[in-house]
């Protein structure tokens, strides 16, 4: 072997070894835990059919803990167990490295509701595990809903999010609950980007059995995209067709006309919560998570975000050529509908299963970018822009620079989210709200001139 392939194998040799330390995919490892909370005050002596509540919680979370893959360290956590009257009961009674099955049969068996119902600080207590750890983990709660001791149940669930990312999710499982407090724990869900689950007869037992093993079995990891503020495109200066030329779509949309703009940037991701939260220091998020786009903001925050960083929102016009991008494209991305999954988070069954939005939000950037190389330009959230909304606009839209009409009284949104169809994603799409809302749906992007 001659001098130079012997330098070729060693040089060969070193970038393999500098990728496999290098390549987050290959080299980081990760353990998953799980974190059972179970309701065992007083309201859980009641029945559901046949059965008590504790009865039909002991039969899921022991139907769950037998399906578990090893190896995961799980924990289970009880309250409203031990005192009559007492809002601090709650008690982390298994704690075991590993899955430790039998012992935690024998806690659910010999354990009978007694008192109150401190759900807040229970959930506040199970987390506390993640704290020494590096662990991702689920949290199963399990309860009727009852909330008899004081605590913001949704304020802390959205500060133990905050905290642990996307190294926590929280499912809870819903035993029959009353409408008020199955709103409650329905966004409790929401807020730990986990699932909810009714109880209310026995094939939804056998459903939500199968379910969480699933979630716990298969976690979601996910390491968190940190955007910066100057993470933008350009846009070049130039004429595009805005509008729609097709006659079924809105009349809205019609009619199509030549538009010039400047050069400008737009922002390659819609906002973030890191982001937001970075510049305007609250986070107003339906779901919780630091990569995901910052959501139920109104109109006026999103301009206030917008100019403090330094920034603007686009104009209509603006948003539609650099959604187009560069190719005039009927959905962000793509000609054709049956490619619309391949970028936009949305709920349509032409996408398949696996994915489609889950009636939620998702991290920036994980579908493909359009052409100009922009991100979740469809889909995920609806995105304000500058503009009045008005239905007659593009009858007299001026050529150059359009800015929208000089007054109105809605603002407009483009699109589309991740509760949307097809025909809702596409481009041209025009949607107006009063700019005071605050929907769990609407996001945005920022722009600025590029001279």
């Amino acid at each position: 072997m001659n001098l130079s392939m012997k330098l070729f194998l060693i040089i060969f040799r070193v970038l393999i070894i500098i990728y496999i330390f290098t390549n987050p995919l290959i080299t980081e490892a990760y353990s998953s835990s799980v974190e059972f909370i179970v309701d065992f005050s007083e309201s859980m002596d009641m029945k559901i059919g046949d059965k008590s509540k504790i009865d039909i919680a002991r039969e899921i979370l022991i139907g769950i803990i037998d399906n578990l893959k090893e190896p995961v360290d799980a924990g289970l956590t009880f309250y409203g167990h031990r005192y009559k009257d007492k809002c601090d009961d709650v008690e982390l009674v298994v704690l075991i490295k590993g899955l430790d099955k039998e012992a935690m049969k024998k806690r659910l068996s010999e354990t009978r509701p007694k008192g109150k119902a401190p759900i807040a600080l229970a959930l506040k207590t199970a987390a506390e595990r993640l704290k020494d750890s590096e662990d991702y983990g689920s949290v199963v709660l399990i309860t009727d809903g009852e909330m008899t001791c004081k605590g913001d149940l949704i304020k802390i669930a959205r500060e133990i999010k905050e905290k642990y990312d996307f190294r926590m999710i929280l499912h809870v499982i819903g035993l029959n609950p009353r409408k008020n407090n199955r709103i409650e724990l329905v966004r409790l869900a929401h807020a730990g980007y986990g699932t909810y689950h009714d109880i209310r007869n026995k094939k939804d037992i056998g459903e939500t059995i199968e379910k969480i093993v699933e979630k716990i079995n298969n976690p979601y990891i996910h390491h968190p995209k940190v955007v910066n503020l100057n993470e933008m495109v350009l846009i070049p200066a130039g004429k595009f067709l805005m509008g729609s030329g097709t006659l079924e779509d809105d009349p809205n949309e019609h009619p199509r006309h030549t538009v010039y703009l400047d050069a400008f940037y737009i922002d390659k991701y819609e906002v973030t919560q890191q982001q937001f939260k970075s510049v305007m220091g609250y986070n107003p998020s339906f779901w919780i998570g630091s990569d995901l786009p910052v959501d139920s903001v109104s109109w006026f925050e999103a301009k206030e975000f917008c100019e403090k960083a330094g920034k603007k929102l686009p104009t209509e016009a603006e948003w539609e050529k650099a959604a187009k991008g560069g190719r005039d494209d009927r959905w962000p991305g793509t000609n054709i509908k049956e490619d619309i999954g391949k970028y936009a988070w949305i709920d349509d069954m032409i996408v398949d299963i696996s994915n489609r939005s889950g009636s939620r939000t998702h991290p920036v950037g994980q579908k493909k970018p359009n052409g100009y190389g922009i991100y979740d330009m469809a889909g995920n959230v609806w995105e304000w822009v500058a503009d009045w909304f008005s239905m007659g606009y593009y009858k007299i839209s001026p050529e150059n620079n359009p800015k929208g009409s000089d007054k109105g009284v809605v603002r407009v949104l483009r699109g589309g989210c991740w509760d949307n169809h097809w025909i809702e994603v596409r481009t041209t799409i025009r949607y107006g709200l009063p700019p005071e809302v605050k929907y769990a749906n609407n996001g945005f992007r920022c722009a600025k001139s590029a001279e």
